[in-house]
């Protein structure tokens, strides 16, 4: 079994280093030394976590680095879509890979990088052969925004940039291991110039640093103790059961959000304006306002470069659309039989609520402004264990649920 990485393990070294990051950032006015801070604290922290996290990070953003000038240059010539494709597919075979084998893909990972230290000094080699073996964290997240940036490039809305321009947003401190998917318009102002740091930039961020650390050691630490019912339901009662599933519904947006945040908050104090990722999701009424709130840079960033595409200007293809995203959303999370369930899941809700109000307007009475919410919340909730289980446990799962 791979061992597993705690994301507050990274905020734990990027919140303190923000006390000399952040004074330094205010002496260093030019461009480029602004970029450089950026890249050496990033690797620094990723070097923390394990020197070969650090080489695979470096690796992969240099030879995004090398590959958008191409793509911007070619952007509108007769061959620039298939640049782009070849870049694409560059850019995301590492994160395929790990969702398809994971175990082979991080021992390579793992076995290679240590190979690499073995060249260099006895010390750094020690220190990476001790590192406790981890899975490549933050390769989705920077897979997904080389992709954005790679695409955005190609249509002309991002200009050729340097590769030190690259690099800085690819190692962007707060953006490396749990997100959001924060695209290359959100780190631009920072990379280039100097932001002051205003009072309203410092409550801002401070504020949000605070919220993410209640949801993550208050909310979220409260009722971790949920996680623990996907392997122990077959032993307990349906009651404990469904108040557990409640429970980890609440735990999982909690743990999520909070990270988020801490991302967010530690962004805007480095300069950065960051978009939210997540817009009180649980108090939405529908499928489509939830999935508008809900890890909003993922859903914006699929529902630009797929559902648009797939769409274009004919709208009878908005159903097949909505299965292909809401099927790439599901095995974002892992590439099992369970996840795609858990994508076509939620295509099913979307394109069914659709159809539904097309031939019912939605009822306005005060007591579906309650409900609406809750039902949302269970429509959702319910979807989880096809995320935490393989199919056959997922099944046995719901049917626990109901005393089976």
């Amino acid at each position: 079994m791979i061992p597993s990485y705690d994301s507050f393990d990274w905020f734990s070294s990027l919140i303190p280093a923000l006390v000399v990051l952040i004074p330094l950032l205010a002496a260093v006015r030019v461009g480029f030394g602004r970029r450089a801070v950026f890249v050496v604290i990033g690797l620094y922290l990723l070097a923390l976590v394990a020197p070969r996290l650090a080489l695979l990070h470096l690796a992969f953003w240099v030879t995004t680095a090398i590959m958008q000038p191409i793509v911007a240059i070619t952007g509108e010539r007769r061959r620039g879509s298939w640049v782009l494709w070849a870049a694409l597919t560059i850019t995301l075979a590492p994160m395929v890979a790990w969702k398809l084998w994971p175990i082979d893909f991080v021992i390579d990972i793992n076995v290679w990088g240590n190979l690499v230290f073995r060249n260099t000094s006895d010390l750094v080699e020690a220190i990476d052969f001790t590192a406790p073996i981890v899975a490549p964290i933050g390769l989705s997240f920077s897979a997904f925004r080389a992709a954005d940036l790679l695409i955005k490039t190609n249509l002309g809305l991002v200009d050729r940039l340097t590769p030190g321009r690259v690099l800085g947003y690819g190692l962007f401190p707060p953006l490396l291991v749990v997100g959001p998917i924060a695209s290359y318009d959100e780190t631009r102002t920072t990379l280039e110039q100097h932001v002051s740091l205003t009072r309203e930039r410092t409550l801002l961020g401070a504020l949000q640093i605070l919220s993410g650390l209640f949801k993550v050691f208050v909310i979220a630490y409260l009722l971790s103790w949920s996680t623990d019912i996907f392997d122990v339901f077959d032993d307990n009662s349906v009651w404990r059961i469904w108040g557990s599933l409640i429970a980890f519904t609440w735990f999982f947006y909690a743990n999520f959000d909070g990270y988020s945040d801490l991302a967010i908050g530690a962004g805007r104090l480095l300069g950065a304006d960051l978009r939210p990722n997540f817009d009180s999701p649980y108090t939405k009424t529908t499928p489509a306002d939830f999935w508008n709130s809900w890890h909003i840079s993922l859903t914006r960033f699929l529902r630009t470069n797929v559902f648009t595409a797939i769409v274009g200007r004919r709208p009878q293809r908005q159903y097949a659309a909505t299965v292909v995203t809401m099927l790439l959303i599901g095995l974002w999370h892992s590439v099992t039989w369970a996840s795609a369930v858990f994508g076509v899941y939620h295509a099913i809700f979307l394109l069914g609520h659709r159809a539904i109000g097309r031939r019912r307007p939605p009822s306005e009475a005060a007591a579906w402004r309650f409900l609406k919410p809750a039902l949302v919340f269970g429509w959702f909730g319910l979807s989880l264990p096809l995320l935490q289980l393989d199919l056959s446990g997922a099944i046995d799962f719901y049917g626990a649920m109901i005393g089976i």
